[in-house]
């Protein structure tokens, strides 16, 4: 049964359409059609989940199965969590709001180990017990994959299975054992031991630690011979055959990346110490250039987009970058989308691309060297010079950038006093770099950002045997660095080292961290890595409270046969090799990229990738000794590729590298130019009406701008565009309504390019909207004026509950003694300029033009609980010269009452324009002219 969530909860919380779903190319299916209900949950906002690529996978993946519908749940934020639990409302799913509970299967994510604590609380929300021992059966499955599930033992309480790798088909084949299970009315243990079998799952219910008397690991053996000592990743051989979603869902709400997101290969060739992710997702697999133009085309086509970003770990070390970049350019450029390359490297296609700097936006560059010496960027086998990171601002300043921010990390393996210091000299190098510059070749306003992390020490990389800095370490390099980096054009941020020791703590952590966790939930932990809700201290008395020290995790210096949490998972890369490469990072080696030279990981086990191009006679991969074997490139592009130390790493910061593109005969396009007619003159202008229903009342009037700029990108109308680097259909949209507000009359004007008649205009623009929104009406405007500035009086219908006894007669007799005021004087907040909010005392009483009162006899659902309810019919002033909010009207009305309002409901029910000769309907004939 679906959960009703009352519009004065949402109406009261951040950002309600974090919790209302509904957006375009969300699944709709019948949740009793279906064999197996999936709920996929991210530990985290909506913002920040939408924006995850593999959710975006994951989620079209399972809802391509006619058995299974998967559906999304967020984390709620702490207002939304406090609405629930006072209204005792459980976690609920976005597009059926159906309790999380009652699903088959609850799957999270773990991207990153400080939203630990969100997932116990979400399980809390969902009425599911949160260690897996006291579930019983009926109850859904508690699933987690993720780059963080390569240590699942922190975890090992509270989840039923984890799944290891790459998702797409160990899920598909976890879900058919669930569906023959289902059939077949067997035990929980009975599913879970079916599944541990299939590789890449592990079930920790069938493994136990063992601990030596020092506290350290022993091992974690199965309980039975018949499970796997080991549990093999799973991994994607064929990233071209594999399912990519064609449509993606597009939020009504601004969301961390919001764009079409091409991935163009996984993993990472590079090597870096330090860096989890560059060994976890190994071997390197890429998608060719036609798979990936014909995604990026479907995608924008179904999402209306305007950016593409082609992300990967390194995307300049994409085999194909010239040819698609050169394509995707080719293609979106008449469609007004813009191309965002998220990282570059300094390699000679990256200098051929910076040559187009007349087509480049000018954002922020983010370089990301990592440490402040060679010496110790040497050890890191970061492969960057200083020499190089300086001729690469040099060309990006001599470009027109102004803007650069300096990526570093301390607190790593072997760092000295002057590896730190060297951190504020480079930017100070950089500053100088800047200055070389004539100043009539360069940008105004120089900022170079210098931003520095702790260095968390994580499993299957050389460094998972290292010490973490201890906090006052790491709080004594942050304030030398705060006393070097002087200077007006710069500027040093700072991660808190309180939070990145926790983050080693559970990195590196065993099955004995659950009672800490659970503990520290219990003491109001959640959203931790939200600088605003992070209770460090709630963590401590937590850890005292289950007699662990953290110092145990994080500060401790491992031996090199101590048995990590870990060891059981296997992610191809082999211990050996972790070792060779740490004993290389005590000398100072620097170990090539495997692009040209295989080192011998191991992650040719897999056969797949850069590992099955190799020479010699041995195992993929390695020389017939042994000794890892030397080879070409991919695609035989030896010299991009080597000699690749110091090849400085350039992305650009946030929103990526817009590209100005060529149109077709290879002249350079004017971005932003509007569709025209023969004599260069914009056609005319569209106006519409349309309305706005439930499921996208609690938009925002930017937001609903934005819906149209995409329904719009995805119809091909010929509406006008702005001009500049990021162009926008040229459209005005009609007195802003309130959030969670619904209308039958809104109205927009658009400019048009092109002769097109208004009902096809309709039609097309009404198959490229969302639901909640349809076009009832439109019609050529040759009247000169926008909708926006002809707006005077509208009709509004209120819907009114109290929580109070107010009788009908008492509501009638306060409406008509408030009509009979000569003048009613309130408060009035006033946007002034600059933006400013400021309180005015204004007479309302002209501005209410009528109103009428009924008596409400049936409660909506959910309303029930309240004591009082009427129905309002009101004609107000409304427009840029007198304007008269429905919420203040109420307000104003209940003071007169004596009774506190406790919820409203406000639909538009009609608006009229000034036309100079009368006031008329927008979309009469008289208000067209």
């Amino acid at each position: 049964m679906a959960v009703v969530i009352r519009d004065d909860i949402l109406q009261s919380v951040e950002k309600p359409a974090r919790y209302t779903g509904g957006e375009l190319n969300s699944v709709v299916k019948d949740p009793f059609k279906v064999d197996i209900r999936f709920a996929f949950c991210f530990p985290d906002v909506y913002e920040v989940g939408m924006s995850h690529l593999g959710m975006r996978i994951l989620y079209g993946l399972l809802n391509e199965r006619d058995d299974t519908y998967c559906e999304r749940v967020f984390a709620p934020w702490t207002d939304m969590e406090a609405r629930m639990r006072e209204n005792r409302i459980q976690l609920f799913s976005l597009e059926t709001r159906c309790p999380v509970g009652e699903f088959d299967m609850v799957g999270f994510t773990l991207q990153y180990e400080m939203s630990y604590t969100n997932i116990l609380n979400m399980l809390d929300l969902a009425g599911i017990p949160l260690r897996r021992t006291d579930r019983l059966k009926g109850m859904p499955f508690v699933c987690a994959g993720g780059p963080c599930a390569y240590n699942p033992e922190p975890l090992a309480d509270f989840v039923d299975f984890f799944m290891l790798g790459e998702g797409e088909e160990i899920i598909n084949e976890v879900l058919n054992e669930y569906r023959q299970w289902k059939k077949d009315n067997a035990s929980r243990e009975d599913f879970l031991d079916r599944i541990a079998g299939i590789e890449g799952v592990y079930v920790p219910g069938f493994y136990r630690p063992e601990y030596n008397d020092d506290g350290t690991l022993k091992a974690v053996r199965p309980i039975e011979d018949k499970y796997p000592a080991k549990i093999r990743k799973r991994i994607i051989r064929d990233l071209d055959s594999v399912y990519f979603p064609e449509k993606v869902i597009v939020p009504y709400i601004d969301i961390v990346h919001n764009r079409i997101m091409l991935e163009l290969f996984r993993g990472c060739t590079r090597g870096c110490r330090f860096c989890q992710a560059g060994y976890i997702y190994r071997p390197v697999r890429e998608r060719t250039p036609e798979r990936l133009m014909e995604l990026a085309d479907k995608l924008q086509e179904s999402s209306g987009y305007g950016e593409i970003s082609l992300t990967s770990l390194s995307t300049s070390d994409y085999s194909g970058l010239p040819e698609l970049t050169s394509g995707l350019i080719e293609e979106m450029e008449p469609r007004m989308v813009n191309l965002s390359l998220p990282s570059l490297r300094i390699d000679s296609f990256s200098l051929d691309l910076l040559e187009k700097v007349q087509k480049v936006r000018k954002s922020g560059l983010t370089f990301a060297p990592e440490a402040g010496t060679q010496r110790l960027r040497d050890i890191i086998n970061k492969g960057v010079t200083e020499e190089d990171l300086l001729n690469s601002v040099g060309m990006a300043f001599r470009g027109g950038w102004s803007g650069v921010k300096l990526y570093f990390m301390i607190g790593l393996p072997y760092e000295t006093t002057e590896d730190v210091e060297g951190i504020a000299e480079l930017g100070t190098k950089v500053v100088d770099e800047f200055f070389r510059i004539p100043k009539e070749q360069r940008a105004r306003g120089l900022e170079v950002t210098i931003s520095t992390s702790s260095f968390v020490p994580k499993p299957f990389t050389p460094f998972q045997w290292e010490a973490q800095d201890s906090m006052e370490t790491l709080r004594e390099k942050q304030g030398l660095l705060r006393d070097r980096i002087r200077g007006r054009h710069l500027k040093y941020n700072w991660h808190d080292p309180e939070l990145s020791m926790l983050e080693a703590v559970f990195s590196r952590g065993d099955r004995r961290l659950g009672g800490v966790l659970q503990r520290a939930w219990e003491r109001g932990c959640r959203f931790d890595s939200w600088g605003e809700h992070f209770k460090f201290d709630e963590w401590m008395q937590a850890f005292a409270d289950c007699g662990i020290d953290p110092a145990f995790y994080a500060n401790r210096k491992r031996d090199e046969d101590e048995v990590f949490p870990w060891d059981h998972i296997d992610v191809g890369v082999s211990r050996k090799h972790l070792l060779r490469e740490r004993r290389r990072a005590e000398n100072g080696e620097v170990t090539p990229n495997c692009m040209t030279s295989c080192v011998g990981c191991g992650a040719s086990v897999f056969g797949q990738g850069i590992c099955t191009d190799y020479t010699g006679g041995g195992e993929p991969g390695r020389g017939s000794g042994g000794e890892p074997a030397k080879r070409e490139a991919v695609s035989g592009e030896k010299s991009r590729h080597e000699n690749t130390r110091g090849d400085g790493t350039l992305a650009e910061d946030a929103g990526g590298q817009a590209v100005r593109c060529k149109d077709a005969n290879g002249k350079a396009a004017q971005r932003g130019e509007p569709h025209r007619t023969e004599d260069g003159k914009p056609a005319g202008s569209i106006r519409i009406r349309f309305e706005r229903g439930e499921a996208v009342k609690f938009l925002s009037h930017l937001d609903l701008m934005k819906v149209f700029e995409r329904a719009v990108r995805r119809s091909g109308l010929p509406v006008s565009y702005s001009k500049g680097f990021n162009p926008h259909p040229r459209m005005v949209l009609g007195l802003p309504l309130a959030v969670g507000m619904t209308s039958e009359c809104e109205h927009a004007d658009f400019q048009t390019g092109a002769e097109i008649e208004p009902q096809e205009f309709m039609r097309k623009l009404n198959d490229s909207l969302p639901d909640g929104i349809r076009v009832t009406a439109a019609a050529v405007n040759d009247s000169g004026k926008n909708i926006m500035a002809m707006v005077c009086r509208a009709d509004y219908i209120l819907e009114v509950f109290t929580d109070e006894v107010l009788t009908y007669d008492d509501a009638s007799r306060g409406l008509e003694t408030m009509l009979k005021r000569g003048s009613i004087m309130v408060e009035k907040e006033t946007r002034g300029k600059r933006r400013k909010t400021t309180a005015k005392e204004v007479d309302i009483r002209p501005m209410i033009l009528a109103a009428e009162i009924e008596e409400i006899k049936t409660m909506p659902p959910g309303y029930e609980v309240f004591k009082s309810a009427f129905l309002i019919k009101t004609d107000l002033k409304a427009g840029s010269k007198a304007n008269l909010s429905p919420v203040l009207f109420i307000k104003t009305l209940a003071e007169q009452w004596g009774v506190p309002v406790a919820a409203v409901r406000v639909h538009r029910k009609a608006l009229y324009v000034d036309t100079g000769s009368g006031i008329a309907d927008p979309m009469d004939r008289s208000s067209l002219m």
